[in-house]
C-alpha cells in the first residue's frame, strides 16, 4: 500500500481527528501507516467481522455505511477527513455496520497500536479522539430517536381510522383489556357501549358516499365532545362505534349512552340539497366486572343494540 502524499496531509489537518494536531509530533507514527485504495463498490468493513481493530480516515472519495447489510440502503455516506472504525478499536467488540466504498476511494489505515500511541504522544489528537466519539454518539442517538418516532407514526396509522381520526377495532382490541386489566385490579365495574347511526344506508341513497362520510366524521365528534378524557372511544366498523367506559356502573352508563344518543340528534344534521337530514343513534349498553373479558362484553351489547334496533332505533337498551 502507498504511503501519505502531500495532499493527503492537507486532508488530515482540516479532518476533526488530526485538528489543531502537531504533524511532526507524530510524523514517527503516521509513517507506520499506509494508504488503502478502494474502488468503487469494494467492502472496507464487514458487520460481525472480528478482525484487527484498526481505524480509517477517508482522504478522497466517499463511503457508505450500512446498518441493515450491504444492500440495505446507507445509514450514512461519509467524505473526506472523516473516519470509521473507531468503536471497534475503543469497545473491542466486532464491526457493528457494512462499510463500502460508495466510490473510488483512498483511505489511511491506522492500526490500533498507533491510534493509541497517537493518543499517548499528542494531547491535541486524544481531544480530537473524543469529540469524534461524541459526535458519532449524538449522531446514532438522533438516528435513534428518528427511527421509533417513525416506528410510532407506523404504529399510530395501523390503529387509527383514517376516516374519522378515531381509533380503529385494532386498536380496541389492544387497549381494551389493558383498562379491564387495570379495572379489575382496583374491583371496578366497567361499561361498553355499542354505537350505530341509524339512516347512514339513507344519507348515502340520497346524498352519497361524501355525505355518508360526513355524517359519520360528525357523530364521531359528538362522541369525542360528550365522553370523559378516561373514556376510550373507536370506529369499530362501518357505521358503528364502541365505547369502553371504565369505572361505570349500569346507571351511570345508561346516562353516559342518553347523553350522547341525545348530543347526536341534536348535533348532527347533513343537508342533502334536498332537506336536511337528522342524525340519530341506536345503543346497546353492557355492563359487568371486568374479568368477564372483552369478547363477553361485546356479545352483550351487540344484543341490546339489536334490540334497540328492532324496537324502532333512535334509543338505548341493555
Amino acid at each position: 500500500m502507498p504511503a501519505l502524499l502531500k495532499k493527503d496531509c492537507d486532508v488530515l489537518v482540516k479532518s476533526r481527528l488530526f485538528q489543531s494536531v502537531d504533524l511532526d509530533a507524530i510524523q514517527h507514527l503516521l509513517d507506520e501507516c499506509q494508504v488503502r485504495d478502494l474502488k468503487r463498490g469494494g467492502r472496507l468493513l464487514t458487520e460481525g467481522e472480528a478482525s484487527a481493530a484498526t481505524t480509517y480516515l477517508i482522504l478522497e472519495g466517499r463511503l457508505s455505511v450500512h446498518l441493515e447489510g450491504p444492500d440495505s440502503s446507507p445509514h450514512a455516506i461519509v467524505g473526506p477527513g472523516e473516519c470509521v472504525g473507531e468503536m471497534s478499536v475503543l469497545d473491542g467488540k466486532p464491526r457493528s455496520a457494512d462499510v463500502l466504498s460508495d466510490e473510488d476511494a483512498r483511505v489511511l489505515v491506522i492500526p490500533e497500536p498507533m491510534l493509541w500511541s497517537m493518543v499517548r504522544t499528542s494531547h491535541a489528537f486524544s481531544s480530537n479522539l473524543l469529540r469524534v466519539l461524541s459526535l458519532r454518539m449524538r449522531r446514532d442517538n438522533a438516528a435513534l430517536i428518528a427511527s421509533h418516532e417513525r416506528q410510532r407514526e407506523l404504529e399510530q396509522a395501523a390503529s387509527t381510522d383514517g376516516l374519522t381520526g378515531l381509533r380503529n377495532r385494532r386498536w380496541v382490541n389492544e387497549a381494551f383489556p389493558r383498562q379491564l386489566a387495570r379495572c379489575a385490579r382496583e374491583g371496578k365495574e366497567v361499561s361498553l357501549l355499542l354505537v350505530d347511526l341509524d339512516n347512514l344506508k339513507a344519507c348515502n341513497d340520497n346524498g352519497g358516499h361524501i355525505m355518508g362520510d360526513a355524517m359519520i366524521c360528525r357523530t364521531a365528534s359528538v362522541l369525542l365532545r360528550h365522553l370523559r378524557p378516561q373514556d376510550l372511544v373507536a370506529r369499530f366498523g362501518g357505521d358503528e362505534f364502541c365505547v369502553l367506559l371504565p369505572e361505570t356502573p349500569a346507571a351511570m352508563a345508561d346516562c353516559v349512552a342518553e347523553r350522547l344518543r341525545a348530543a347526536v340528534q341534536t348535533e348532527v344534521c347533513i343537508d342533502l340539497g334536498k332537506g336536511p337530514m337528522r342524525g340519530t343513534i341506536s345503543c346497546g349498553v353492557a355492563t359487568g366486572e371486568p374479568t368477564v373479558g372483552l369478547e363477553t362484553l361485546l356479545d352483550r351489547a351487540s344484543g341490546a343494540l339489536n334490540r334497540a334496533k328492532h324496537a324502532g332505533k333512535n334509543r338505548i337498551e341493555k
